[in-house]
């Protein structure tokens, strides 16, 4: 059987290490290609970010622009207006985020070096303490009538969040009952310092506010 695809090494002046990424070898163009026939995308912001990415083995790549594919579970990198793959198992990624006229930075963790229960994907660190906050943002393929005849396809995003203290996993609804719950020890404060700077329990931003005050107290 013919060969459909080849390892093309990028020598990279990265703290002299190297990294593969994978090409298409009858065409040379860039193995990574994203299907236009499902509506939507399927990574976590559409624009290209800066990053760091920390491998496995200890790696540090620092000079590329990344994107996220929350339906694969892949990093991929921008040369030229061309996309690659990136091959080498990564431990934790960091992603600058343009929020219009600043950044913020998203964390991703591989889920194997927090805890067995996670989903054994990446996961985003919202807050981390004695009380840990993360997030299990997927993106799924799903079907969606058009006035009742056609059905077309479209990633849709799901979201899972989680709480770890004493190495104690637990999943979370967003809302007042479950942070109550959650901050119950030292709610008076949390609840003050929640009125005072006008947070919802109903966001992300909220709790991850909340627990960030809570680990100070």
């Amino acid at each position: 059987m013919k060969q459909l695809f080849f390892i093309i090494t990028l020598f990279l002046l990265i703290s002299d290490t190297k990294a593969q990424f994978i090409g298409d070898g009858s065409t040379s163009k860039p193995y990574y290609t994203i299907t236009t026939s499902i509506q939507g995308s399927p990574f976590f912001t559409d624009s290209w970010s800066i990053g760091i990415i920390t491998t496995e083995s200890g790696k540090e790549y620092n000079n590329f622009q990344w994107k996220f594919n929350l339906y694969s579970s892949e990093l991929v990198f921008n040369i030229n207006d061309s996309m690659y793959l990136f091959t080498e198992q990564v431990k934790e990624f960091q992603l600058q985020i343009n929020k219009g006229a600043s950044f913020t930075t998203a964390k991703f963790i591989k889920s194997k070096f927090i805890h067995n229960l996670l989903p054994p994907v990446f996961v985003q660190e919202l807050v981390k303490g004695n009380l840990n906050f993360y997030k299990h943002c997927k993106k799924e393929v799903v079907e969606v009538a058009a006035y009742n005849t056609v059905k077309n396809q479209q990633f849709e995003e799901r979201l899972t969040f989680y709480i770890i203290r004493d190495n104690n996993l637990k999943s979370v609804s967003l809302n007042r009952k479950s942070l109550e719950e959650v901050l119950k020890d030292k709610w008076a404060q949390v609840s003050t310092y929640m009125e005072q700077n006008n947070l919802s329990a109903k966001t992300e931003q909220g709790w991850a506010a909340a627990i960030s005050y809570y680990n100070t107290l």
